[in-house]
């Protein structure tokens, strides 16, 4: 069975939960379990770490699938699971950290960058509120967007892989539309 049509086999659950879904502000863990045990968490992972590697179009028909259950449940995966080919972009060292020890694990993100990360030796540390993290419960890293100043002092926009170990989760997600997606707030303390 392809990707697309394992997708199409959780659309009566997706739909059977998705009033919990909502009232929850979070997708339920069988969820999450599902879409690993099916391998649609992976679509977009790089093979090398035992991901399936398909093309962005095979992906996007797996999203419109879900959302046919749930939109939230729909939501979450295209975030988590787009952020495999995004990790798949960065620096060899970076996909080890998330997929060496943890083929499975997933990223939630922050991405506009409302901080800044200050310069330290090898890296950045940072401090700060990234707002609006959909999936982050489910989540095992965090992509964030940071003004990161260079050698000549300048702030381009950066995006650093920062393990939830390290951050704590706001419970701030209530919203009418899309509750489901738990899309909470991040808060790091000075933060490498």
């Amino acid at each position: 069975m392809n990707l697309v049509e394992c997708a199409r086999t959780l659309v009566p659950d997706l739909a059977s939960r998705a009033r919990a879904t909502e009232a929850a502000r979070r997708v339920p863990a069988e969820t999450g379990a599902a879409y690993r045990s099916t391998g649609i968490m992976r679509a977009l992972q790089p093979r090398r770490f035992g991901g399936a590697q398909l093309p962005f179009s095979v992906f996007s028909e797996i999203v419109e699938t879900l959302a046919q259950g749930c939109a939230s449940s729909a939501w979450i995966y295209a975030v988590l699971g787009e952020h495999q080919w995004i990790i798949a972009c960065m620096p060899d060292k970076a996909q080890i950290d998330m997929w060496g020890d943890t083929p499975e694990a997933v990223a939630s993100s922050s991405l506009a960058p409302r901080n800044s990360g200050v310069p330290t030796s090898g890296g950045w540390r940072l401090t700060g509120d990234f707002p609006f993290s959909s999936g982050c419960d489910h989540a095992q890293w965090a992509i964030l967007g940071a003004r990161a100043e260079d050698a000549a002092g300048n702030k381009p926009t950066r995006y650093m892989l920062v393990p939830m170990s390290e951050i704590e989760i706001v419970d701030d997600w209530h919203v009418l539309g899309l509750r489901g997606t738990g899309s909470k707030t991040l808060r790091l303390r000075d933060v490498f």
